[in-house]
């Protein structure tokens, strides 16, 4: 029986069926004792597919301690960090934040580092002690703002370099006309503007592309990409106040959970540059699961646009803000800076902890996330 069961709940976890793989593998845990640990692991994931977070919880709890036990520190950090996850998705912050700080003392005992901006972060700590949490606050994002501003300038002109090596402007004019003449010659389609207005884009004629995607919406108005791109070129083009009103329009358009979440980071991208608040809007990106591989996005388009805003001197507290919301997006910018994992994680951790504080959950846990993507960048990737 126990053979059964073992190979029935990896049958059903194969086909998709996670919630018979849960039922089947609990049913195998009454009359065995003998179980792997990865078999645990992944019965805890299937878990958090599922919803079934407390159970999820308990599976996680269970490994944490078999690796306690044989003292597997990096398997230790990633069962911290996943417990973390569990709490942000039932919007527990605080218990979140006790998990993730627990895994970077693991961290720190297992890959020793030097933390340079260790006064300052005592110097906040203090002020945060003695109830000055707003104060604490702006202190905070004013180090991550000289912490990543010290990198981000280099690290952005050298991508763009980078791009136009491979997207060379005369050759992106070229394909343009290409394209503008066939459209003479046919009848245009959604497919035809599409094309035409990603090339426009790429090339930085942010208005003409915005004419070509709404082209390509009014041929096709179930073509969520082309409403998605036209929103996303006019953030660029600091259009903030028409994206945002295009998606309170037409935002019930789009339904699938991949279009939901870039549309979020479309609109909360739009009010960081634009220098108001974007808290209310973040729930979706702050899933762990979110990936931007699920999309029809890249990080190098995007981040062409973040080139432009810095050559236009754009303010770097507002790219640095629009930057880490692409963060959570797409994982990507502190990976690619390759900025020293251990004063991101810690700075961003404690800023993560002074929201807390002053009660915004949401920002809260889009530093913890920053954060815990600076370790695994550097350990687990």
């Amino acid at each position: 029986m126990k053979r059964q069961l073992n190979a029935l709940w990896r049958v059903y976890y194969a086909e998709g069926k996670y919630q018979d793989a849960v039922k089947c593998y609990e049913k195998l845990r009454m009359v065995s004792c003998e179980l792997e640990r990865s078999d645990i692991w992944y019965i805890a994931n299937i878990c958090v597919v599922i919803g079934e977070y407390n159970k999820s919880i308990d599976y996680y709890k269970e490994i944490l301690n078999i690796d306690r036990t044989v003292s597997d520190k990096q398997s230790e950090i990633r069962d911290l960090f996943s417990l973390g996850d569990i709490y942000i998705k039932l919007g527990e912050s605080k218990k979140a934040f006790e998990y993730y700080n627990d895994a970077f003392a693991v961290t720190k005992q297992t890959y020793p580092f030097i933390l340079r901006n260790e006064p300052l972060l005592l110097e906040i700590e203090n002020i945060l002690k003695r109830g000055d949490a707003e104060k604490a606050l702006e202190k905070c994002t004013a180090l991550i703002l000289k912490m990543t501003s010290n990198t981000f300038p280099e690290w952005i002109k050298s991508y763009s370099k980078t791009y136009r090596d491979e997207y060379p402007i005369a050759a992106l004019a070229e394909e343009i006309e290409e394209y503008e003449n066939g459209l003479i010659n046919v009848t245009p389609n959604t497919k035809t503007f599409m094309g035409l207005a990603d090339l426009c884009a790429r090339k930085g004629e942010l208005e003409k592309a915005i004419v070509q995607y709404n082209k390509a919406f009014e041929c096709d108005p179930n073509n969520i990409v082309a409403l998605l791109s036209m929103m996303e070129v006019m953030v660029w083009h600091k259009q903030y106040g028409e994206a945002i009103n295009i998606y309170s329009n037409l935002g019930s358009k789009v339904e699938s959970l991949e279009h939901k979440i870039v549309a979020t980071w479309i609109v909360c991208t739009a009010l960081a540059l634009d220098g108001k608040l974007y808290e209310d809007y973040l729930v979706p990106l702050l899933d762990a699961n979110v990936k931007q591989i699920n999309t029809t996005y890249s990080n190098t388009d995007i981040l062409l646009h973040f080139a432009r805003l810095h050559e236009d001197k754009y303010p770097m507290d507002r790219l640095i803000n629009a930057l880490e919301i692409h963060d959570l997006f797409a994982s990507y910018f502190f990976k690619s800076m390759d900025y020293p994992f251990n004063e991101v994680y810690s700075t961003y951790m404690k800023r993560g902890q002074i929201y807390l504080e002053l009660g915004n959950f949401n920002m809260a846990m889009k530093d913890f996330i920053i954060a815990k993507q600076a370790i695994f960048q550097k350990h687990f990737i």
